[in-house]
């Protein structure tokens, strides 16, 4: 590098301008002024972070708190307390609290609960509860239970499930299983 262009980027980084950024391949995210890239950037490749939010992330995410992306993501995703995608996911998505997207195209797995506002094509699998408007695969909320407007594949809930309206295979519950019509079995013990 010559004189001219260090000075030249001495000027730019002392301006504090800096290029536009529609993606990366890391994402070190740890608050306001400690990331690599903004929020607006995708991430393709790894994110770790205490609070991250990025437009798109594929690939591998990781977050000590909560895990946020604005549109979609896919790949292996882990949150300590929420892990969020505001469209459509694909792969798995753990978190100890809370796991939400509004469609999900793999598996979701939760201590506390997970929510999928569309539908969930895979699986869902909380300690407490799992909650999807249409369930194709396997729903199960281990201790509390499960709620779906409809299911077509397995709904298994601790204490019980409620589907607003149709089940095609199998509702399994300790204690009561709700649905309009079930084409297939229902059982509570």
């Amino acid at each position: 590098m010559n004189v001219k262009q260090l000075i030249l980027l001495s000027c730019l980084l002392a301006t504090g301008a800096r290029a536009e950024i529609s993606w990366t391949p890391l994402q070190l995210d740890f608050g306001w002024r400690l990331r690599i890239a903004p929020p607006e950037a995708s991430v393709y490749g790894l994110r770790i972070g205490l609070t991250p939010k990025n437009e798109n992330v594929y690939g591998l995410d990781f977050a000590l708190w909560r895990a946020t992306a604005a549109h979609n993501s896919g790949g292996l995703r882990f949150a300590t307390f929420r892990d969020s995608s505001a469209d459509n996911f694909a792969g798995i998505q753990t978190a100890i609290g809370f796991n939400d997207a509004a469609n999900v195209a793999g598996f979701q797995l939760a201590f506390v609960e997970n929510t999928a506002d569309d539908a969930v094509r895979g699986a869902q699998l909380a300690a407490l509860v799992s909650e999807a408007a249409r369930v194709y695969g396997v729903q199960l909320g281990l201790a509390v239970g499960n709620k779906a407007v409809s299911v077509y594949g397995i709904q298994a809930g601790g204490m019980g499930n409620n589907t607003e309206e149709n089940v095609y295979g199998a509702q399994l519950a300790g204690i009561l299983n709700i649905a309009d019509q079930v084409e297939g079995v229902q059982l509570a013990v």
